[in-house]
């Protein structure tokens, strides 16, 4: 979606990761930032266990919120509701990567007995993005261990899920 051609980059990230991913066979591919606010968690999950399953391990999951209110305007989403929905997306995903049927029930998002597939393998690395000043805006970020102030930073997890220093409900 490109509602900000001054900021956005690219309208579809990863339909572009697939088709690089599908082209070469030792690039890694993915996404700077993929806005968790304004996808529907499910659908997130499924897309990107299916590209890392296309890309036999070579995606690098890139999430964020956006500085920009633009993108949530033009969809109707409140931006001051932004970090809330980005917090109940990560859940969600990270709870839908167990494989197993789950329920939930938050502020923005409820369903039941839901399963999403294919079966999330190994990913190597996932990316964080948030402002320039992560600690005002983006306060829980900078205690998952990412390192940088304002572009991306990286952060690895053989296990599969985050740093035991979360917000809580995502731990």
């Amino acid at each position: 979606m490109m509602v900000n051609p001054t900021r956005s980059v690219l309208s579809a990230p990863l339909l572009v990761s697939s088709w690089a991913a599908a082209r070469t066979k030792r690039l890694r591919v993915g996404t700077a930032v993929q806005l968790l606010p304004l996808n529907h968690p499910l659908r997130v999950a499924g897309e990107i266990t299916t590209l890392d399953h296309l890309s036999q391990g070579r995606f690098d999951f890139g999430i964020g919120r956006s500085g920009s209110p633009r993108s949530y305007d033009a969809l109707g989403v409140p931006y001051d509701e932004s970090q809330a929905r980005f917090f109940e997306a990560l859940e969600i995903i990270l709870q839908a990567w167990k494989g197993e049927a789950f329920s939930y029930q938050g502020q923005f998002y409820r369903f039941t007995d839901v399963t999403v597939t294919p079966r999330r393998t190994a990913f190597r690395t996932r990316w964080c993005a948030w402002p320039r000043r992560p600690r005002r805006r983006f306060p829980a970020s900078g205690r998952w261990g990412c390192r940088s102030s304002w572009a991306c930073a990286a952060w690895t997890s053989r296990a599969g899920g985050l740093p035991d220093d979360v917000p809580p409900g995502l731990a």
